[in-house]
C-alpha cells in the first residue's frame, strides 16, 4: 500500500486526545457556560434599563449576544485548555472586517461585557464563591468544591479577555502576537499509522 505524503508539517509538542493544561478550571468554566452567558445578557439590559449614556439607542439582541459570548468562552476555553492565544485571537478578529468594525455604535456594551465576564469567572468561578450579588440572569452558578482551579489560571482569562476586549475597542492592530499551545495531528479517514509517510523540517 502506498503511503500518504503529508508535507509541510510543523510538528509541536501536543497532548493526549482527553488531556487537558488546566482540567479543574476548564470544568469549573465549562459547568457555568449557559451561567455566564445569561449574566452578560442581564449585564447589559441592567444598562438599557438604568439609562446608562453609553448605551443609549443600543439595540440589544439576546439570541446573538448568547451567540457571540458563547464563541468567547468556547475560544477562552480552548485556550486554558491548550494553552497559547490562537482561538481568542482567531474570535476577537471576527468583530472587524479590515477597518470595519462589524458591531454597531459605540461597541462600548461588547467590551463592558466581557470585562464583565472576566471579573465574574476570576471572582466567582474560579474561586467557587456564590456571586452574591448575580445579574439576575436565568441561569444558577454551578459550585463545584470538589474542583480547585490551578494557580494562575485568573492571570490567563485576564491576559485572554483583555486581548479581546482591546481588539473590540481599537481594532485588528490590537491583535496580540499568535501564540500556538500545545496540540494534536489530525488526520481525516481511516489511516493506519504505518501508512503514513511524514517529511519534518529538523532546523
Amino acid at each position: 500500500m502506498a503511503k500518504k505524503l503529508v508535507q509541510n508539517y510543523v510538528f509541536n509538542a501536543g497532548l493526549g486526545l482527553s488531556d487537558n493544561l488546566r482540567p479543574d478550571a476548564y470544568s469549573l468554566i465549562s459547568q457555568n457556560k449557559t451561567f455566564l452567558q445569561a449574566e452578560i445578557n442581564a449585564y447589559i439590559q441592567n444598562q438599557i434599563d438604568a439609562a446608562n449614556p453609553d448605551y443609549v439607542g443600543y439595540t440589544f439582541d439576546t439570541d446573538k449576544c448568547t451567540r457571540d459570548s458563547g464563541y468567547v468562552i468556547d475560544a477562552l476555553l480552548f485556550d486554558l485548555r491548550y494553552g497559547g492565544n490562537q482561538e481568542t485571537r482567531r474570535v476577537s478578529s471576527k468583530y472587524w472586517n479590515n477597518e470595519v468594525p462589524q458591531i454597531d455604535g459605540n461597541r462600548i456594551p461588547e467590551y463592558e461585557a466581557y470585562q464583565f465576564l472576566r471579573d465574574t469567572n476570576n471572582n466567582n468561578i474560579l474561586t467557587n464563591v456564590e456571586d452574591l450579588t448575580p445579574e439576575q440572569g436565568s441561569q444558577v452558578q454551578v459550585i463545584d468544591v470538589d474542583l480547585t482551579s490551578e494557580s494562575g489560571t485568573d492571570t490567563r482569562v485576564t491576559s485572554l479577555l483583555d486581548d479581546v476586549v482591546a481588539v473590540i475597542t481599537y481594532g485588528l492592530s490590537s491583535l496580540p502576537a499568535l501564540s500556538i499551545g500545545l496540540g494534536r495531528v489530525e488526520i481525516l479517514g481511516k489511516v493506519g499509522l504505518q501508512d503514513i509517510l511524514i517529511i519534518t523540517n529538523t532546523t
